[in-house]
């Protein structure tokens, strides 16, 4: 018993350590690495929006492209199933208020067995005019020189480059949550991926390929069953060689219209999906849990009369990192900061990730309306 607890000692320990590379790296890359310096001229790119739904961004999100594009050099395909989708009259009223610019709606038709997201973004790439391809969801509103950043790299050589997404700030617990799951989650690590050439990062809110690329992994087609296309496009691209580039700009993302039990089963569906796509990553991520470990460490030694201080000093370590490096990602990132008690709450949505975690191992999910079944590789089946 003591040396399992020496062992949970260590390894809250290690965490901790982790975690601080992390916010090291984050604050490397995003305040003292040199930004690129943007060409006056974008390059010609296509920006491909999937829609399913009118999204609260999703006009924003558009407006936001149209004036980062004073040379009107950018196409946009806003792709969706049926003129019947609750967004298409909006989009048509985008589109009459530009004349001047180059957005087009492709309908896609029926998805059938596919993935809707994937199926619209398979039917608008043949419709892509340019050699390089952007592909970001509805949900999401570019910040300006985003698409000058990326026309910068791919200019540099670069054929697959990605966006961390930060969800906008929000007043909402609801939003809170997402706000904590986009920002203060899965991004964390990021940047230390990126330095150590060990990159593993596609999120859909704003991905740039090249044609070429696109060819070179066999299209889209093959990804037309996978419940996160994202990452298994991402990780497509990474086995065939591409050069990859992280935006030093950040993807605004707005998921807060939603009831705090929305929420939750919005977390416990994505729980589903990361299992799915990385089911021995999902197996150990309690086992990565600082103060849960730490928590674990202190009950042990309690139970078995050991000397409590050490696990005590560490859960408090680990608790009060989390909260800090919270505090010194976004000054990082130059993100508005949040409200001290929501950095505070940071441990306890941590727990709450945990609480959610054995959702994860469900074999089905509903999404937009479809239930589908997942299984080994992050394959999606129709049911």
């Amino acid at each position: 018993m003591h040396l399992l607890i020496l062992f949970l000692d260590a390894w809250t320990l290690l965490l901790i350590a982790a975690l601080w590379a992390c916010v090291a790296a984050t604050w490397a890359y995003f305040r003292l690495s040199p930004q690129p310096k943007w060409g006056d001229e974008i390059l010609p790119m296509t920006v491909v929006k999937p829609v399913r739904g009118l999204d609260e961004a999703m006009i924003p999100g558009l407006e936001a492209i149209i004036e980062a594009d004073p040379g009107k050099r950018v196409q946009i395909l806003i792709a969706m199933e049926n003129a019947d989708d609750p967004a298409y009259a909006a989009c048509r009223e985008f589109i009459a208020a530009h004349p001047d610019r180059d957005v087009e709606i492709v309908l896609s038709g029926p998805a059938g067995g596919r993935m809707g997201k994937i199926h619209n973004m398979i039917a608008a790439l043949p419709r892509a005019k340019h050699p390089h391809v952007i592909f970001s969801d509805a949900d999401t509103v570019a910040p300006p020189g985003m698409l000058a950043e990326t026309s910068s790299a791919f200019r540099r050589g670069y054929d697959a480059i990605y966006a961390i997404p930060y969800h906008l700030k929000t007043d909402s617990l609801s939003g809170y949550l997402m706000q904590i799951a986009f920002g203060h989650g899965f991004s964390v690590s990021v940047a230390l991926g990126y330095y150590l050439n060990n990159f593993h990062f596609y999120a859909g809110a704003w991905m740039a390929y090249s044609k070429d690329l696109i060819k070179k992994i066999g299209g889209l087609e093959p990804f037309a069953h996978q419940i996160a296309d994202d990452y298994s496009i991402g990780a497509a691209a990474s086995k065939a060689g591409s050069r990859k580039y992280l935006l030093h700009s950040r993807i605004g993302v707005r998921e807060d219209d939603r009831t705090l039990g929305e929420s939750l089963r919005h977390l416990a569906k994505w729980a589903a999906i990361i299992r799915s796509s990385l089911p021995v990553a999902y197996a150990l991520l309690p086992f990565f849990d600082g103060p849960l470990v730490a928590l674990t460490a202190l009950a042990l030694a309690f139970f078995s009369g050991l000397p409590t201080g050490p696990a005590l000093a560490l859960l408090a370590g680990a608790v009060g990192s989390r909260a800090l490096a919270g505090v010194l990602q976004d000054a990082a990132l130059k993100e508005p900061l949040m409200p001290w008690h929501a950095y505070a709450g940071l441990p306890l949505v941590d727990a709450l990730n945990v609480i959610l975690w054995p959702f994860g191992f469900r074999p089905t999910i509903l999404w937009r309306g479809t239930r589908y079944r997942l299984s080994a590789g992050g394959k999606a089946t129709v049911l």
